[in-house]
């Protein structure tokens, strides 16, 4: 029987006998698949890529591959290099976050709160953790520090969750609400140049208000 070791090599085996060693043959290197995510280090050193399968990290001033897991669905670099890379569940392993170092090379699962367990509660985004509670008939973001779990800030949308994903500049997100909404009305309130556009929409369920904010502080960039 064959199969994949952990670092790619291909082993082969005698089914049912335990004893032997495998024997193993390293294939070669094959074209990159498509991509799946993507990061670079804060000063070029480090990349992390991932394919639908497999992620790996390589050292930029060697060319030299200093980590391989399986597939990565988000990931971020602190400051000083180390990587905390979001694995998603797959098979009888759980999702979770993983921190890497490379001066030596380590690797541990990182323990949060139980609200990441649940799956979908919480979520690495954009270089935090994202944590969406709904609060009676409002939903409450929390963000939180990848490292050590502490709060960063927090925002109340009383009419719900809005829509939102990752922008396309590092470390900012996308929030994207119907003008009819009240998430909408609170801000327009504050942005009387908004309002004043808003109010010549006819279809307020077709219109919709867009901020994009920085995801570290919850500043609204535009």
């Amino acid at each position: 029987v064959s199969h994949e070791s952990g670092d790619g090599d291909l082993l082969l085996e005698k089914l049912g006998d335990t004893t032997a060693t495998p024997l193993k043959a390293s294939l070669p290197l094959s074209p990159l698949g498509p991509l799946q995510f993507g990061a670079i280090s804060n000063d070029g050193r480090y990349l992390v890529l991932s394919t639908r399968t497999r992620a790996g990290v390589w050292d930029l001033r060697t060319g030299r591959r200093v980590a391989l897991s399986r597939a990565v669905d988000s990931a971020t670099f602190t400051p000083d290099d180390t990587l905390y890379a979001q694995l998603p569940s797959f098979g009888k392993e759980e999702r979770a976050i993983w921190k890497f170092s490379f001066s030596p090379p380590t690797a541990a699962k990182v323990n949060y709160q139980p609200e990441y367990k649940d799956g979908t509660a919480m979520f690495l985004d954009s270089g935090v953790l994202q944590q969406w509670k709904p609060v009676k008939n409002s939903v409450v973001l929390v963000v939180h520090n990848v490292v050590d779990d502490t709060v960063l800030w927090s925002r109340t949308f009383v009419s719900g969750e809005p829509g939102h994903t990752s922008n396309m500049m590092p470390g900012q997100t996308i929030l994207s609400m119907p003008i009819s909404s009240d998430n909408a009305k609170e801000i327009l309130k504050t942005e009387p140049e908004l309002a004043s556009h808003a109010a010549q929409i006819k279809n307020k369920d077709a219109g919709r208000v867009i901020q994009v904010i920085e995801t570290a502080t919850g500043k609204v960039l535009d």
